[in-house]
């Protein structure tokens, strides 16, 4: 645009303005997480949540940036079930870039859950399987409904028993009703972690 032409709304973009520090970071948040949400009493009247964001960028293996969400909009939208969210993140460094992927992470609730080696998990044909043994030796298949994986480990919501011995090496060579001599090993303090 140079000087002496004429600018009418919507016809020419003269400039963008974007926030840098801190920065934003826009998601949407399903039904059922707003509604843990809320039945815990976490939401807050002006619309953001006390536990933090944690952001993660392509190249991070941690969640190594926290912020808070700041905005919580009014209404879900009625075809993707989801409400849109926004967070604000500190960027003193100015490394995260508007228009840049990252993942982020809420704390859902606590509470304890069963959690095995994302490796244990096997499919049949039907679902998603955890190979155990019993207590006579006999290999036995569970079906399981999982959930996120932190750490190398998978939440596992239903179908195990913190009593269930789990097989985790030599999958690949365990079939449901064969008879096997199990080697009980705990897991390496690395690699347990706390599902959030």
């Amino acid at each position: 645009v140079d000087a002496g032409n004429l600018v009418q709304a919507g016809a020419t973009l003269l400039t963008t303005i974007v926030a840098l520090d801190p920065i934003y970071a826009t998601f949407d948040l399903s039904e059922a997480d707003l509604l843990r949400f809320t039945r815990r009493g976490t939401t807050r009247p002006e619309g953001g949540v006390p536990e933090p964001v944690l952001l993660r960028l392509a190249d991070e293996a941690e969640f190594g940036r926290q912020g808070r969400m700041d905005f919580l909009d009014t209404a879900l939208d009625a075809r993707s079930g989801t409400i849109r969210a926004r967070a604000t993140i500190a960027n003193a460094d100015l490394f995260l870039t508007p228009g840049t992927f990252a993942r982020l992470r809420l704390r859902a609730g606590e509470g304890e859950v069963l959690m095995v080696p994302d490796a244990a998990i096997a499919a049949d044909q039907a679902a998603r399987v955890v190979m155990t043994v019993s207590a006579d030796g006999t290999v036995v298949a569970k079906p399981v409904a999982l959930g996120p994986v932190v750490d190398g480990l998978r939440v596992v919501r239903s179908g195990l028993s913190p009593a269930d011995q789990v097989i985790t090496a030599g999958l690949h060579l365990a079939r449901p009703g064969g008879r096997v001599t199990a080697e009980v090993k705990p897991l390496a303090p690395a690699r347990l972690a706390e599902a959030r």
